[in-house]
């Protein structure tokens, strides 16, 4: 466990900043690519508070990162690596679907917020910056500790809690103005369980936590209050599988807008044998072809034919209305979650940030202006038919009955 020592924690903000201000290349090799540097590559810069923080390790003369070290817009979020063996592992900062999130949450100044899932605390941390009080919860404790850590490391651990416990459970009989969920979304065959990975999700359609979610997440808005979810799940040619989210909203003062993360489509049987024939981060061993045959069979025959990374919106509104959005620039970079930055060139790596940064500092200049392609959320013949039958009996409720 990290310490939670103040003094520590926010010596090593100092010593952190000062390393990527001054030596920015050198950074980025170690804590992202995972590469050791020499113990002289940054110079001047104290780094006993990293040292006793544990975040770091001198071998010889070489150091070495232990945890992960993510700089976000000025602020920097510890973390486990992708290390598979770790089923308790609090999972590092994606660069593009994180980043996305935190520059899209709905925060408005004074709210009240949650993060379910919290895992190192980045939702909290960001909305901090506007929210009256941000809360994060997450069964994990290693998680809790990392999000306390990194509340302190960046200075906002007056206007944040953090709270261990199975989703809503913490926070029961509280009221919220914005919800936010990433929540295990990551497929892993029906045979496996979460005890081999924290993050995942063992249904095999990756569908069981969001609907939990879904489920439970409306007792703890205030009126008016706003949820947002990143996630990824399997649909068919035309939108994710999110019925149980418009059925539970139909017909209600809401609108559900569905934010795309990249810009083509993912086939089904393209992700299944791209991430789980070749991936070992998660399951230690190759799955075989045959099983992964399958389990897309038995996917297609329930009408799934591709796969969706995006961020679910719900938002009050006059009547009930789905919207999708389609971004003029890619989100979401690795389609088949099998890589980390550690797989990364230090080249790549710089132009990646850079180019994300570039493009959120114009999303920032140009808040409120159309950033993306949106268009009506297609509706199935199923929809269509119950709203007719829905429409003929207001109809028939409207004609006065006969004396």
């Amino acid at each position: 466990m990290l310490s939670l020592e103040k003094l520590l924690v926010r010596a090593c903000a100092a010593t952190l900043q000062e390393m990527y201000a001054q030596h920015k290349a050198t950074f980025l090799e170690l804590f992202l690519r995972r590469r050791p540097v020499s113990d002289l590559a940054f110079g001047s810069c104290n780094l006993q508070p990293l040292i006793r923080a544990k975040i770091i390790e001198l071998s010889g003369k070489k150091i070495r990162p232990i945890l992960r070290v993510f700089p976000v817009q000025g602020r920097f979020i510890v973390s486990d690596y992708f290390t598979p063996r770790h089923p308790d592992n609090v999972l590092p900062v994606a660069l593009d679907e994180s980043i996305y999130m935190e520059n899209s949450l709905d925060v408005h100044k004074g709210d009240v917020t949650l993060d379910v899932f919290t895992g190192s605390g980045i939702y909290p941390i960001f909305a901090a910056a506007k929210a009256r009080h941000a809360v994060g919860v997450d069964i994990n404790p290693k998680a809790i500790n990392y999000s306390k850590f990194n509340a302190i490391l960046n200075g906002v651990e007056d206007k944040t809690e953090f709270l261990l416990g199975d989703m809503f459970e913490p926070v029961n009989g509280r009221k919220f103005d914005l919800i936010t969920a990433n929540p295990p979304y990551v497929l892993i065959p029906p045979h496996k369980t979460r005890t081999d990975a924290l993050h995942a999700e063992s249904t095999g359609d990756g569908l069981d936590i969001p609907k939990l979610f879904i489920a439970g997440v409306d007792t703890h808005l205030t009126s008016g209050g706003r949820v947002q979810m990143i996630t990824g799940s399997v649909g068919n040619e035309t939108i994710p599988e999110i019925s149980f989210i418009t059925e539970r909203y139909r017909g209600k003062h809401k609108k559900v807008i569905i934010d795309f993360l990249h810009q083509r489509k993912i086939s089904l049987g393209t992700f299944l044998r791209r991430k789980f024939a070749t991936d070992t981060k998660f399951y230690h061993a190759p799955i075989s072809k045959s099983f992964l045959q399958k389990w897309e069979l038995n996917l297609r025959q329930k009408g799934y034919t591709n796969y969706y990374f995006y961020l679910i919106t719900i938002q009050p509104a006059r009547r009930f209305e789905i919207v999708s959005k389609q971004h003029k620039f890619q989100i979401r970079k690795d389609y088949y979650l099998t890589t980390d930055m550690s797989d990364f060139s230090l080249s790549y790596i710089t132009r990646l940030m850079r180019a994300y940064e570039r493009y959120f500092k114009w999303w920032e200049s140009h808040r409120g202006e159309k950033r993306w392609h949106t268009k009506p959320t297609p509706r199935s013949p199923k929809v269509k038919l119950e709203e007719k039958l829905r429409a003929c009996r207001l109809e028939l409720q409207k004609k006065r009955p006969i004396k």
